[in-house]
């Protein structure tokens, strides 16, 4: 199912005179590779999963040692599977629909408390979940706690339609992602921006979803510094919803199979494909705000960093944000004037740097395009 359309794309000519032709071209020839990859793994996990819908009486709990000395953690069972994990996401989703908040629960746990946050677990799920819970599972673990209103959606399809209209519009293959509960394809314009000498910039537009509950359809434009890849992803060109019937059943489990989950997805791709084709004229509005981001000047440092944290992001993050924002590094890695520029690209810096969870890197892109 996965689509060649890219593969028929042009490469960028070795004789072009942008000095920055080579690195494009190394872009280009990486986004081939990788689109694709992230692709057949959308396909292969939409296949793997399974939906549970269980009333809480059928769903039991308990709670283990985590493996690797990664603490103590929830587990669940039902009649057809005896053990059942939970991802960091899709507890915090579970504790949600108990009423629970995530800090009590984490301290009754460090306090030893097994019964009393089971006891509490079972009996709020039963006052608020009446109708059940869907359980998305992949690989004897629950990725998303869901309501039975939450309806399936087979990203792969969708995903297929955007690359084709990506192609059409003149868009070429960036990277992607897969991460805990979101997919991710990003594009680019193969068309150099330079809102002053020595900027060489990329546009882009990416398309974001999440069959887990944590994001609608998305189609965030981009933009990408070519020197040091520094990503900023944002400004939705298109948002989607999850819609669906509520599923409704007197059994106590009920297992939805695949073919009772298949949709026709028609007028989802058609709209993805219109907005894709508007996306184009909208990256001249997009050149615009960097241009005018990228004049020196501007920027409180500490007050954006406080604006960081009140959208989430961890102390530790945001205070390496501002260390390589008021760092001495190369232009190669961050635009040299203070700036709005400058502090967009030293959060998508940090967004790149090894050891951080891919949705937090996501996370940061997006953060990075809301400055400018």
């Amino acid at each position: 199912m996965v689509s060649n359309s890219y593969n028929n794309l042009s490469p960028l000519g070795r004789s072009n005179p942008d000095p920055r032709a080579e690195k494009l071209q190394g872009i280009i020839d990486r986004g081939r590779v990788r689109v694709p990859q992230v692709l057949r793994e959308i396909e292969e996990e939409f296949h793997k999963r399974q939906d549970v819908v269980v009333k809480p009486g059928a769903l039991g709990f308990r709670v283990v040692d985590g493996e690797n000395g990664s603490g103590r953690e929830i587990r669940a069972h039902l009649p057809s599977m005896e053990d059942l994990g939970f991802s960091g996401f899709s507890r915090g989703q579970l504790l949600a629909r108990a009423g629970l908040p995530v800090a009590y629960a984490d301290k009754l746990l460090g306090l030893g408390e097994d019964e009393l946050l089971l006891d509490n677990l079972n009996t709020m799920l039963g006052r608020t979940c009446k109708d059940g819970l869907l359980l998305r599972i992949v690989d004897d673990t629950a990725r998303g706690v869901l309501s039975p209103a939450y309806r399936r959606m087979d990203a792969a399809p969708i995903y297929e339609g955007f690359i084709s209209a990506a192609v059409a519009a003149g868009y070429v293959p960036y990277t992607g992602r897969v991460t805990d509960y979101r997919y991710t394809l990003s594009f680019v314009l193969p068309e150099v921006f330079q809102p002053r000498p020595d900027e060489f910039i990329l546009m882009g537009l990416s398309i974001t979803t999440s069959d887990y509950g944590s994001s609608a359809l998305v189609l965030p434009m981009n933009a990408l510094r070519i020197t040091c890849l520094n990503l900023c992803m944002g400004l939705d060109v298109m948002r989607s919803v999850h819609v669906g019937r509520r599923f409704e059943s007197t059994d106590d489990l009920v297992t939805l199979s695949n073919k009772t989950h298949e949709l026709d997805n028609s007028a989802t791709a058609s709209a993805v494909a219109d907005a894709v084709e508007s996306s184009v004229k909208m990256q001249a509005a997009l050149r615009d705000r960097i241009h005018e981001a990228a004049q020196a000047g501007g920027v409180n440092i500490s007050d954006e960093v406080r604006k960081l944290r009140s959208k989430g992001i961890r102390k530790d993050i945001a205070e390496s944000i501002k260390t390589a924002y008021e760092g001495a590094l190369p232009v190669e890695i961050l635009p040299p004037e203070a700036s709005k520029w400058r502090l967009s690209n030293a959060i998508s810096y940090i967004a790149n740097g090894s050891g951080l969870a891919a949705d937090v890197s996501l996370d940061l892109q997006k953060a990075a395009m809301d400055v400018l």
